[in-house]
């Protein structure tokens, strides 16, 4: 399949490197799924049709892919060089459920795979595949959608199955990230559980919970080398371990080299504004952010605890706002989300880019 792959997607990939228009992309790809067996002259492949809904309302979607003259799925094109937003995987969604289907594809910088089955809120990303040769997930896009191999139920199957692995995935990271954010409480506990255990008699409890107090451990990807960031006038820089945090001042933290960051913000029960590290996902809260005055009611109570040490330590009071008063570097977005909320947060998805992306978009 990557021979084929790489025949569909090569012209794709030169449309790109040209910044073709949609209009002239749109085109092509209509004649690259004549590649995957789809017969335009069958009306299999269907060029911006005009379709009712309604008494008076009627949708066009970009193309739309029939077989035995059921309609199997719809593509929303976009440019090569375009970024997806969105309103328009809000739009292909849309298309979606008023054509009553469970299958959208955007192709665009590349070609992502939607599924909205009976039991998902929204459609769901299942499968983004890069527009680049000898790509694996690409065999798979050729597998799946080339007309001899399709079947409505096969493909339903696969994403019932991709949704159950991004479950699984997302699951293990939650416990990943809960790590990095907090490594110095939960190695402890851990490591006490198995110590007291292993040398039962010879040490108290109390004896263990000593030692590891006088420890200092923290947990950071291991794939991930630390950033070759350029952080200039540093005037102090204290590591806090119990929090989980940095303290670092910045005389002025726009000099920070940005080719391995990224700027980012949250909004979610805060106003803040971060600079996230690619090359070891550490997130710096800025200064003047605005966060969560208090705790959340469901937060725990060694949660509160040490998120009122780091209020204490980093914010402010100001016309009844909570603001950053100095630049706090965190491990992971996990942790400076937890921090700004006053909760329990996933920061991957809580922080976005300023084009609206997750961070989750950046992970390795």
């Amino acid at each position: 399949m990557i021979e084929e792959w790489n025949k569909f997607v090569y012209d794709l990939i030169e449309a790109k490197n040209k910044n073709v228009e949609e209009g002239k992309y749109h085109n092509l790809i209509e004649v690259q799924l004549q590649l995957l067996g789809w017969a335009k002259y069958k009306g299999e492949i269907c060029h911006k049709p005009n379709i009712p809904i309604g008494n008076r309302e009627h949708i066009q979607p970009d193309i739309l892919i029939k077989k035995d003259d059921e309609v199997q799925f719809v593509i929303e094109v976009k440019r090569p060089v375009h970024t997806q937003t969105e309103r328009e995987r809000l739009q292909l969604e849309s298309y979606m459920r008023q054509l009553k289907i469970a299958i959208g594809i955007y192709i665009g910088e590349n070609i992502e795979i939607f599924y909205d089955g009976p039991k998902e809120k929204s459609a769901i990303s299942i499968l983004r595949v890069p527009l680049e040769l000898d790509n694996k997930l690409g065999a798979k896009f050729i597998e799946k959608f080339s007309k001899t191999n399709f079947s409505r139920d096969t493909i339903i199957a696969f994403c019932e199955e991709r949704i159950k692995e991004m479950q699984h995935l997302e699951n293990l990271n939650k416990v990943k990230d809960n790590l990095i954010a907090d490594p110095q409480n939960q190695i402890s506990e851990s490591l006490k559980i198995y110590l007291v255990e292993k040398y039962n008699g010879s040490f108290s409890e109390e004896d263990i919970i000593s030692m590891l107090d006088s420890l200092c451990f923290s947990a950071t990807p291991k794939d991930s080398p630390k950033p070759s960031v350029k952080v200039p006038n540093v005037t102090s820089a204290k590591r806090h371990s119990r929090e989980n945090s940095k303290k670092i001042v910045y005389k002025n933290p726009n000099n920070i080299d940005r080719e391995s960051s990224i700027s980012c913000s949250l909004t979610c029960n805060a106003d803040a504004k971060g600079i996230f590290f690619i090359n070891d996902y550490s997130l710096i809260v800025l200064k003047g952010s605005k966060i969560n005055l208090h705790n959340s009611n469901g937060a725990d109570a060694q949660f509160c605890q040490k998120r009122d040490k780091q209020l204490a330590a980093y914010t402010e009071i100001i016309n009844g706002e909570r603001i950053v008063k100095e630049d706090v570097l965190f491990s992971s977005p996990s942790g400076a989300s937890q921090f700004c909320v006053g909760r329990s947060s996933n920061g991957w998805k809580e922080w976005k880019d300023n084009n609206g992306n997750e961070l989750a978009l950046y992970r390795k």
